[in-house]
């Protein structure tokens, strides 16, 4: 018998070649499709190869694996606007609100430094919390380190006039602070976003 390594490898191979026939092979012969921090469900889906990712769920696979630090499943599927793979993910158990460990960055924070609107939209739609703090800590976003910021502040730094609106319409609160005190309006103001975003997050100190 194969011992745990050489199956788990040799999954996360299969996996990544799309070999339905050896996936389910290894599995059976006891594969674990939560083998290593990036388990062989990550790999599937990173490679296009959905139909496995899904399978390898099915047998097991832990929809909110966190080990990765760059995301769980979810966070991937909004941000690259796989909707019908966001639906399935949450069909089985993804958490819409899930905080990564470091950063506490959830599938919202992702969809919104990538400008998906539709992701944004299924995500609220199921229950994702649109005024959501990170936490203070690592981050694998392109806008960095995390400090408190929710799905706004992310936005305002780095998506479009469309999603800052749509966040804004589902009560997403332009007042709102990181822990050093910034507004989404200050990360605009910081990026250089154009004026008609900097007119849509302004408003007056009390």
């Amino acid at each position: 018998m194969k011992n745990k390594k050489v199956l788990g490898e040799s999954l996360i191979e299969a996996a990544k070649a799309g070999d339905m026939a050896q996936v389910r092979e290894l599995v059976e012969s006891g594969a674990d499709p939560n083998y290593s921090w990036i388990p062989p469900f990550m790999w599937a889906y990173f490679e296009r190869n959905v139909d496995i990712a899904k399978y390898l769920i099915e047998q097991g696979g832990n929809v909110n694996h966190d080990a990765f630090s760059e995301g769980v499943l979810l966070s991937f599927a909004a941000r690259d606007g796989e909707l019908r793979f966001c639906e399935y993910l949450i069909h089985v158990g993804a958490d819409v609100n899930h905080a990564m460990p470091k950063g506490g960055e959830t599938p919202l924070h992702n969809a919104a430094e990538a400008n998906q609107l539709s992701a944004i939209d299924m995500l609220i739609e199921h229950g994702a919390e649109v005024n959501k703090h990170a936490k203070k800590g690592e981050s694998e976003l392109e806008f960095g380190p995390m400090d408190g910021e929710t799905p706004l502040h992310i936005a305002a730094a780095l998506a479009s006039v469309g999603v800052i609106r749509f966040l804004i319409s589902y009560d997403a609160d332009i007042t709102i602070r990181n822990f050093s005190g910034m507004s989404p309006y200050d990360f605009a103001v910081q990026k250089e976003r154009p004026e008609a975003i900097l007119n849509i997050l302004h408003f007056e100190d009390k």
